[in-house]
């Protein structure tokens, strides 16, 4: 059977393109000597003792391939309806500004590709061209990579246009 850490292993394998490549996740930057560092923790982790007081779980499978861990539950997501625009043609700038107004316009950042930074409750986050800006139930607002736009989200119809 597949241990955790060997799942990490093979995605972060996958993620880089050869041994000088850093493994980006949104906004944390991690270096192969991090990666593997983090392998050999849950490693060790995976190696203690499954008593009752152990934090890892028995290996008993539930939902997608997750782990059951005491105190967990399986939750499904309430259907709510959220406003969104992608930060791509048709829609300019102007739009996404117009949408979005606390985001402000990037200077492209280190990659160049970065259109907009937008501060959330958890700090600034860049959305990126081809990202989803979603205007989320408490009016808050966060970028959000199409293809998590595409698993999570239906187009329903189109947001009332303002002006």
């Amino acid at each position: 059977m597949e241990t955790i850490a060997d799942t990490i292993e093979k995605c972060f394998k996958n993620r880089r393109m050869n041994r000088n490549t850093h493994l980006g996740l949104g906004d944390i930057r991690l270096s192969i000597g991090v990666q593997e560092e983090i392998i050999d923790l849950i490693r060790d982790l995976e190696g203690v003792s499954s008593d009752s007081s152990n934090l890892l779980a028995s290996g008993e499978e539930v939902g997608k391939g997750g782990t059951l861990f005491a105190g967990a539950v399986i939750a499904r997501k309430k259907p709510v309806e959220i406003e969104a625009i992608q930060c791509k043609e048709p829609n300019d700038m102007v739009d996404v500004l117009g949408f979005c107004p606390i985001a402000k316009q990037s200077d492209g950042g280190e990659s160049g590709l970065v259109w907009l930074e937008i501060p959330t409750l958890e700090g600034v986050h860049q959305a990126k061209y081809g990202d989803w800006i979603v205007k989320g139930v408490n009016g808050e607002f966060y970028p959000c990579k199409p293809d998590i736009f595409e698993q999570c989200y239906e187009i329903v119809g189109e947001a009332n246009k303002v002006g």
